[in-house]
């Protein structure tokens, strides 16, 4: 394994955490609209589907 593998095997759910903010964007892109929404527990598993954990509070901050 080289190098960068085991770094990025070592942070685990973590290492996408720096596109948390893309993620979300591209989720409430997608799945809403003035007619449709979305619950933050969707959120957090859309999230975790691309290894990005997510806090409710954190969520919050971030889209506002």
């Amino acid at each position: 394994m080289s190098g960068e593998q085991v770094e990025k095997q070592r942070r685990g759910p973590r290492s996408n955490q720096k596109l948390k903010i893309l993620y979300l964007a591209k989720i409430l892109l997608d799945n809403t609209d003035a007619n449709h929404d979305i619950t933050l527990q969707e959120i957090i598993d859309k999230l975790a589907a691309n290894n990005v954990t997510a806090e409710r509070k954190s969520l919050y901050d971030d889209i506002a």
